[in-house]
């Protein structure tokens, strides 16, 4: 993955301090590109969930969507 600068702009909180990171819809597009496991789903999943984005068609075809891995992520 290349950064480019606008990967680069994002601000958050650590240990009270600000830092710069990534923005979550970066951060999200970039766990794409590969095979996907249920840490990638959990990961992607939360950052959505929190930060209000749409999860990636990749992402569609996984738990909770009668995907790869079924409902072992749902507790089934």
């Amino acid at each position: 993955m290349v950064y480019e600068p606008e990967h680069l702009t994002g601000t958050g909180i650590s240990a009270g301090r600000p830092v710069k990171c990534i923005p979550p819809d970066h951060t999200v597009a970039i766990h794409s590109g590969y095979q996907l496991d249920e840490n990638d789903y959990r990961d992607v999943k939360a950052l959505c969930d929190r930060f209000g984005l749409s999860l990636p068609e990749a992402y569609l075809l996984l738990p909770g969507t009668g995907g790869v891995f079924g409902s072992r992520l749902e507790g089934g």
